[in-house]
């Protein structure tokens, strides 16, 4: 069963930026850790995280922050984790500078973590106070 994702406020004072963006190229996916042998009838339902992969995002709108500019191609990396991202991908991306300068992509589900609605909202609250 999949987990829900992790509140906005939570996850918002970690990112750095939030843009716009449309998934332009995989530059690199990492190798499955583990692939379920789906013949197992005892295996229902098991945790498992997709690979990392390094993309393009095609930035049409930065919400906030400084890691990219409107109309930029930047790279970013998918960590480890629930889904996978795939070209043509679109919506808003949460971000994060790390500590080695590459910038990643948080909240659980990626793209789909949050509406883009919500996520404006959350940001018009958030300068409000």
């Amino acid at each position: 069963m999949a987990l829900p994702p992790e509140p906005l406020e939570e996850v918002l004072p970690q990112a750095n930026a939030a843009v716009v963006a449309k998934v332009g190229e995989i530059l690199f996916r990492a190798e499955q850790d583990f692939i379920p042998d789906v013949g197992d009838t005892d295996v229902v339902d098991v945790p498992r995280d997709l690979p990392l992969q390094k993309v393009t995002l095609q930035v049409s709108e930065v919400l906030f922050g400084t890691l990219a500019i409107a109309g930029q191609t930047i790279e970013v990396v998918k960590p480890p984790g629930d889904y996978i991202l795939r070209v043509g991908v679109e919506g808003p991306f949460l971000l994060a500078q790390k500590e080695d300068n590459t910038t990643e992509i948080i909240g659980r589900y990626g793209p789909d973590t949050y509406s883009l609605n919500y996520l404006r909202s959350a940001l018009s609250k958030r300068k409000e106070n």
